[in-house]
């Protein structure tokens, strides 16, 4: 049900691991190790749910922006005063024990206010890339709305630390993606 299995199968699948994902670590992952060692990752549930161009989209717009994220959270632990959670009031000792969260706008409100300004969907065209060793990241096809997007996004984005726990219950309970 892949997109494009020749590109996924590659010369052949020699096996299936389950491991932390590099882009989640906290997470794990299906991921084929192909004949000859190479390796990707296998979303397996996009391939059951299906995913639509939309949801791509939004996507490639994270990865994009994935900079931003990651230097606004250094930032924020570079800083003398603890950090805390902007949800629960409890202080995050350590980066990797936190998520970085759009507040008001959310992020998929972004994207949709983005998308608007550039004519609808239709107007991103996207290819799937090896964005690191066992990543596969949705990209744009067009390096300037690419750029236009991250300038964008830097300018409105509202960002917060939030902990993991917060993120991943709290503030997700009735956060899905439209699209």
């Amino acid at each position: 049900m892949h997109s494009d299995p020749p590109r996924k199968i590659g010369p052949g699948i020699e096996r299936f691991e389950v491991r932390a994902n590099p882009q989640y670590p906290r997470s794990r992952s299906f991921f084929i190790i192909r004949t000859g060692g190479t390796e990707d990752d296998l979303g397996y549930t996009k391939l059951i749910d299906g995913q639509t161009h939309a949801q791509r989209v939004a996507a490639a717009m994270r990865h994009e922006i994935k900079s931003q994220i990651e230097d606004f959270r250094a930032a924020e632990f570079a800083r003398a005063d603890p950090v805390k959670c902007q949800i629960e009031d409890t202080e995050i000792a350590h980066p990797g024990d936190c998520h970085v969260d759009h507040e008001d706008p959310e992020f998929y409100e972004l994207v949709q206010r983005f998308v608007d300004q550039c004519g609808g969907w239709d107007a991103f065209e996207l290819m799937s890339l090896p964005a690191g060793k066992g990543e596969i990241a949705q990209r744009f096809t067009n390096g300037e709305i690419a750029s236009q997007w991250c300038a964008y996004h830097f300018q409105e984005a509202k960002l917060r630390i939030v902990s993991v726990q917060a993120n991943l219950s709290t503030l997700r309970k009735g956060k899905r993606f439209p699209g």
